[in-house]
């Protein structure tokens, strides 16, 4: 496997501060409930949420991806107190990717369903073929390329979620 840096930490930093303003101005001092897609936007999350003073945070495990497969999206781990703290408010998803925008759909609906005011999203990366009805507020960066990316927080078989920066895997051509 041969990987190249598509996005240097520098630039995810500059980027996620742009979008941090970008909600502040959205939301003034009425800020919603940030809820975090475990496990892939928790390095995206940390340097997102350091821009707000005290936010309100919930976390959520969705599963969509065995592998580089792609498979239904099921909701997980949720906090026994969750229905309580959005009823009735805006709730802001943080997502690491949105590649076919199910997982997003999937907690839009749970989310509208359980009495939240409002729910938007924000993503780290998006693909250029995601659908455009999804409520996204911002996103730091579209991927023009379907190759596999890895790196804060993005995995393959859950690894390299470590790496600093965001890289493209692309395979290794085979001698002939």
């Amino acid at each position: 496997m041969i990987y190249t840096i598509l996005i240097p930490r520098w630039q995810i930093q500059r980027w996620t501060r742009d979008l941090a303003q970008l909600i502040t101005r959205t939301y003034g001092c009425n800020l919603p409930v940030f809820m975090v897609v475990l496990e892939g936007a928790k390095p995206f999350a940390a340097e997102l949420l350091q821009h707000f003073q005290t936010p309100e945070v919930v976390h959520v495990r969705c599963r969509s991806y065995v592998g580089t497969e792609r498979k239904a999206v099921t909701i997980d781990d949720l906090p026994p107190d969750v229905l309580g703290r959005i009823k009735g408010r805006e709730v802001l998803i943080i997502e690491d990717i949105i590649d076919s925008g199910k997982t997003v759909e999937a907690l839009v609906s749970q989310l509208q369903a359980w009495g939240a005011k409002r729910t938007r999203a924000v993503a780290m990366l998006n693909r250029y073929n995601t659908p455009t009805e999804l409520p996204i507020l911002g996103v730091l960066a579209t991927l023009n390329t379907k190759e596999f990316v890895i790196g804060f927080g993005l995995d393959l078989n859950g690894q390299y979620r470590e790496y600093e920066n965001i890289y493209v895997v692309r395979q290794e051509r085979k001698k002939t």
